[in-house]
């Protein structure tokens, strides 16, 4: 992260942000280039370690390549605002987002659908 200056490393904030955001992107690895898709998700907090939960149809290529590596990385954004600075003639983008990785296992248990 390039501004040092706005990185939130407090887990409760962090955990305000996903909770404000409607849509995760997934991004999988597709043979040396990133496959990215934009999913409803739900989570969950257990011993201090955050779940995401995706539901998808049963077949796909996003579960291919789920089955050929199961790393991922996630980005949410919420909160955008336009900025215009008028005195300066320039504008840039307010908004609150929330990068990570990890592990994609497959929930077979019924009572962890439920996430």
């Amino acid at each position: 992260m390039r501004r040092k200056d706005r990185e939130i490393k407090d887990f409760d904030k962090i955990l305000q942000i996903m909770r404000q955001c409607d849509s995760c992107v997934l991004a999988l690895n597709d043979d040396g280039f990133p496959y990215m898709v934009p999913l409803n998700f739900g989570m969950n907090i257990e011993d201090g370690q955050l779940y995401l939960y995706f539901h998808c149809a049963m077949q796909g290529k996003k579960l291919d390549l789920i089955r050929k590596d199961n790393r991922a990385t996630f980005e949410m954004d919420c909160d955008h605002n336009f900025i215009l600075y008028d005195e300066r003639m320039s504008c840039t983008m307010g908004y609150s987002s929330v990068v990570g990785h990890g592990i994609i296992e497959f929930v077979e248990e019924e009572k962890s659908m439920k996430h």
